[in-house]
């Protein structure tokens, strides 16, 4: 994956890749990842760990900086609904820039892996994606992890 320039850009495009790797703990070797619509071209479906790395390399591809920030995890009981962010520095005016986006993990396995992840470029997509009704989480579906309470850590 590209990022950066020179020996400091390869450096940070291992660190982007550290920080996908280290999601992928939390995702089945055989995870089916569904892109948002208009992410990757034809919007297919990616298959197991290097698929996800795909779907973060377009991301990584366009930036200088790349990385991912995890702002809140919702447990849906049966789910998971992450809200994240990707981001980095414009190549061509080196001003920061951010990607929002969601996620809803499901089929999730006894191992705890995740076997399938649908993702979208907005919260209120994902929220329409988990309750069309009523576009919002259950009332008990704490969060569990919000922005801040992880010591500003990133995934």
């Amino acid at each position: 994956m590209a990022g950066g320039r020179g020996d400091a850009g390869g450096h940070l495009a291992d660190a982007f890749s550290a920080e996908l790797d280290s999601l992928l703990l939390f995702y089945a070797p055989d995870v089916v990842c569904h892109p948002a619509p208009g992410w990757v071209d034809g919007d297919a479906a990616c298959h197991g760990h290097d698929g996800f790395r795909q779907l973060g390399a377009v991301w990584a591809t366009g930036v200088d900086d790349p990385a991912v920030e995890i702002e809140e995890v919702r447990d849906l009981h049966d789910r998971f609904l992450i809200y994240a962010h990707f981001t980095g520095r414009s190549r061509e005016s080196g001003k920061p820039i951010r990607q929002s986006f969601a996620a809803i993990n499901s089929d999730l396995r006894p191992d705890g892996k995740v076997g399938e992840v649908h993702f979208f470029l907005s919260r209120e997509e994902a929220l329409r994606a988990v309750d069309p009704v009523h576009s919002a989480p259950p009332l008990d579906a704490a969060p569990l992890v919000a922005a801040g309470e992880a010591g500003g850590a990133r995934a």
